[in-house]
């Protein structure tokens, strides 16, 4: 039999089987339902956070966030240090933060297109054309998003799971899913963790400095109840 005559659910079923997945449900066969929504709410919740932090670039000189206080900035130690040398320009931080918004837009439309570095980078530069410009043009990635996404997302693991959906190998398999979106699973980019270091230097700058878990609880609460109006539409 010709691979064209096929039966549908029987190429599926050895996409799935080729990977080792568990539901039958996973899309190219390596990332799962729940997979899919894990990473679907953080993206949510980094995206709405993100877009609250532009204030932040009002207070300097030029919009430029000097290098010492801009690793304090939301998800800015997933950038590599070199990119921000001269200090974190409001452009650069607002095409990063159109990425993650990017990124959040095609996990709504998986299964079509599939979630990798480069789809997510050919979305961006055409749904978010001016603002990812100056992001990709001075050494921007796609990478340095999705790695914040998926070790966000791994890092929260009391998270409530959608019952709903079926259970899988791949739900937890994060590595694995790390390098089948193109990135390097043991690669780090930025400077992880610095960001939550308060010390005597960053205390006089409050809140808006910081990722506070209330905020993050209310963002969430906000997706959700959105979420659960939107079923309640369809």
């Amino acid at each position: 039999m010709s691979a064209a005559n096929v039966p549908a659910a029987d190429a599926a079923t050895a996409i799935n089987d080729l990977y080792g997945g568990t539901c039958g449900q996973c899309v190219a066969g390596w990332l799962s339902p729940r997979m899919i929504d894990q990473l679907h709410t953080e993206a949510a919740v980094l995206t709405i956070m993100m877009r609250k932090k532009h204030r932040t670039f009002e207070r300097h000189p030029n919009q430029t966030v000097p290098p010492h206080d801009a690793i304090m900035l939301l998800n800015a130690e997933y950038i590599p240090p070199p990119l921000y040398a001269d200090g974190l320009q409001r452009s650069f931080y607002q095409g990063y933060a159109a990425v993650f918004q990017a990124a959040f837009d095609l996990l709504n439309r998986i299964p079509t297109p599939i979630f990798t570095t480069a789809t997510v980078r050919a979305y961006a530069q055409t749904a978010y054309a001016m603002e990812t410009a100056d992001y990709f043009d001075n050494g921007g990635q796609v990478a340095f998003v999705l790695d914040c996404i998926t070790r966000e997302t791994e890092g929260n693991p009391d998270r409530e799971e959608n019952s709903v959906l079926p259970q899988c190998r791949h739900d937890t398999q994060f590595a694995f899913v790390r390098s089948m979106m193109g990135l390097d699973s043991g690669k780090r980019w930025g400077r992880y963790g610095e960001r939550f270091v308060v010390d005597e230097e960053h205390k006089e700058f409050g809140d808006d400095r910081f990722f506070e878990k209330k905020e993050e609880d209310e963002t969430l609460d906000l997706f959700y109840r959105t979420q659960q109006w939107l079923a309640q539409r369809g």
